[in-house]
């Protein structure tokens, strides 16, 4: 993450010295590491060194790499803005005391339901900002317990991206519990927090259609090529691309029927065999009646070595979410300072 120390720091009354000089050496030292990137103006830094606010040698090297340039900054969306008092969460804003704790300046906390999602959103970042050094302490919830991970995190006050499946199925579909008990528990916005509900159903869905085309089970590369023949792969936004459609699924909400009865026809532009009819050919709930198009699909993505794929229906998507990641786990890098 890019941190900027702003230069109203330097109004800070003399009597909180002690614990200014606290936060900016840890956010020094935390640069140092490599596990952030540290902006600090001219006149801000004439400032510390006027004050004797870095002590530390770590922090003092940090310091001077940063008067001599402070090496390459990444385009962010934004950038945390350390200020004096008064912090704007809307602004991406907080006050310096937020750093006088060490596990603040550790690398970024990144939270989603599956340890296999964090690595794909991580690849996502490797793919379209090839030459940032990335860095975050990964998390997951196994699903159901990535309210009780999120509430852990958020008591510890640390810098943290959530990104949340949103588990829709059809235009209109209610989100998925998790998504919605993780936004009740996050509530009032934080500068340090962000908590960000997928536009799509899952992780799955941004995986490049070409990648899925080609690693697709049989009945799954049917259903694509398929959806590509009808000009329908927008439809990939909902579909449960790991798991398939099954019988029993549709059966228990009145408006997903009526949404696979509506790509049925669009995909089919059936005469004789209708969709209810289909429904019923299926014997069993657990018959599926749009295949999967692979369950391991993520895993199977981050092993790929292929660094580019083909724009598709799915690349806005892809672009939104890595640009977000970026903003978060963009670092300094590992490379020593002198």
């Amino acid at each position: 993450m890019v941190i900027e120390l702003t230069d109203r720091l330097a109004q800070c009354p003399v009597e909180n010295y002690d614990s200014l000089s606290i936060s900016i050496e840890n956010l020094l030292i935390g640069y140092y590491e490599g596990n952030l990137i540290l902006m600090i103006s001219g006149p801000l830094c004439r400032f510390i060194r006027a004050n004797g606010l870095v002590r530390n040698e770590r922090a003092e090297k940090a310091l001077r790499n940063i008067e001599v340039g402070g090496g390459f900054v990444p385009a962010v969306l934004w950038r945390l803005q350390v200020v004096l008092d008064n912090p704007n969460p809307a602004n991406h804003e907080v006050d310096y005391h937020f750093f006088t704790r060490t596990i603040a300046v550790q690398p970024v906390a990144f939270l989603c339901e599956n340890i296999e999602d964090v690595k794909f959103y991580m690849k996502l970042v490797k793919l379209y900002y090839p030459d940032t050094p990335i860095k975050a302490m990964y998390y997951h919830g196994g699903g159901g317990t990535t309210v009780d991970v999120f509430t852990h995190l958020k008591g510890m006050r640390v810098l943290c991206l959530v990104i949340l499946d949103s588990d829709i199925k059809y235009p209109g579909c209610r989100r998925g519990d998790t998504a919605r008990r993780c936004l009740t528990r996050y509530r009032t916005a934080v500068g340090y927090i962000e908590v960000k509900m997928l536009d799509v159903h899952e992780a799955e869905n941004l995986v490049p259609i070409a990648f899925m085309k080609q690693t697709a089970y049989r009945g799954g590369k049917a259903l694509l090529k398929r959806m590509s023949q009808q000009n329908l792969l927008n439809q990939i936004v909902y579909y449960d691309v790991k798991s398939g459609i099954k019988k029993e699924n549709v059966l228990e909400d009145a408006n997903y029927m009526n949404y696979c009865r509506n790509l049925y026809n669009d995909l089919y532009h059936p005469r004789t065999n209708t969709f209810d009819r289909y429904l019923t050919q299926k014997r069993e709930d657990s018959d599926y009646i749009f295949d999967q198009v692979k369950a391991n699909l993520l895993e199977a993505f981050v092993e790929d070595e292929a660094m580019a794929y083909p724009n598709d229906v799915m690349s806005p998507y892809r672009e939104e979410i890595a640009r977000l990641v970026h903003t978060f786990v963009c670092s300094r890098g590992t490379d020593p300072l002198n």
